[in-house]
């Protein structure tokens, strides 16, 4: 079998850190820039919906206790910490590598996965909040994962779940022919680690099949590129990030028949950049649902 192709080529590919946990397949990296790329994302988000981080109608009292499942940098978490110093906020991932140095003191962290919760935290949660595990989480492990959530919600408790929808799977667009490409490439890269990447589609059914009632989701759009403004820049460098972040596992896998080199990959990056920019009309969805635990 021949080497990989990025290790034939670029080293600023190899260089970058990525998760370790056993058996996991996440094809994004764990380090200082991927800690950029999701402060930016977490801000690209809160603004699509009204600067607001909490959808679900949860009400907090001093004993209240909330679980971010996939903390990334903690931005999330560190924020609400901040807004409700008198909170309990656990906040849990494979990797810590993306975290700051420094927690709030209601803040706790510690490895972990949504698959495997600590049975000591069954009925323990006032809110559970998950955001973009649509590279995370195999397609038979998402009933799972939310049946754990389930598991250590409080009766009456709520859980908020964020995920973007991805281009269909026949995105076709002669207009963006990067974006197109880099696209069919980001699917593939769900396809062969089996991930789950049109679950923005089915988080409603599958919340509603685990048990779970009072189900919302509330769904924003949002320009990309420097033509939709400051927010449409931001997505921009968020999305050409995305990309580059899955090279590794592209190349990986031969490119899939669609790029040949990490020098024709960093080409369509920059024309990825160049579309979005150039072209009026490309747009992102994002859908955060929020359910309750009946009481």
């Amino acid at each position: 079998m021949s080497a990989p192709l990025h290790n034939q080529n670029h080293d600023h590919i190899t260089a970058r850190h990525f998760h370790q946990w056993t058996g996991s397949s996440y094809p994004l990296p764990a380090d200082a820039r991927e800690k950029e790329r999701l402060q930016l994302q977490h801000d690209a988000v809160k603004h699509m919906y009204e600067d607001r981080i909490i959808l679900a109608p949860v009400e907090f009292n001093e004993e209240a206790k909330v679980l971010d499942i996939g903390t990334g940098s903690g931005t999330w978490a560190v924020e609400l910490a901040t807004n409700t110093p008198y909170i309990e906020i656990t906040a849990i991932d494979i990797e810590a590598g993306c975290l700051p140095p420094v927690l709030p003191e209601n803040v706790k962290f510690q490895l972990g996965t949504v698959l495997e919760l600590p049975k000591k935290w069954d009925n323990r949660f006032s809110l559970v909040h998950q955001r973009c595990l649509l590279l995370g989480l195999e397609r038979e492990k998402w009933l799972v994962a939310l049946k754990e959530i389930y598991r250590v919600l409080q009766p009456g408790g709520w859980v908020q779940l964020g995920e973007p929808k991805l281009w269909p799977r026949d995105y076709k667009d002669y207009d963006r022919p990067c974006t197109e490409k880099l696209a069919t490439i980001l699917r593939a890269v769900a396809d062969s680690k089996n991930f789950y990447a049109d679950c923005a589609e089915d988080l409603g059914r599958m919340l509603q099949a685990v048990g779970f009632t009072n189900i919302k989701g509330e769904i924003r759009r949002q320009g990309i590129g420097a033509w939709a403004g400051e927010q449409g820049v931001a997505w921009r460098k968020n999305l050409a990030d995305v990309f580059n972040g899955i090279e590794t596992s592209a190349m990986d896998e031969g490119g899939f028949g669609l790029v040949n080199s990490v020098e024709e990959y960093d080409l369509l990056l920059e024309g990825f950049e160049e579309e979005c920019d150039k072209v009026r009309g490309g747009g992102w969805e994002f859908i955060i649902y929020y359910a309750q635990k009946p009481l």
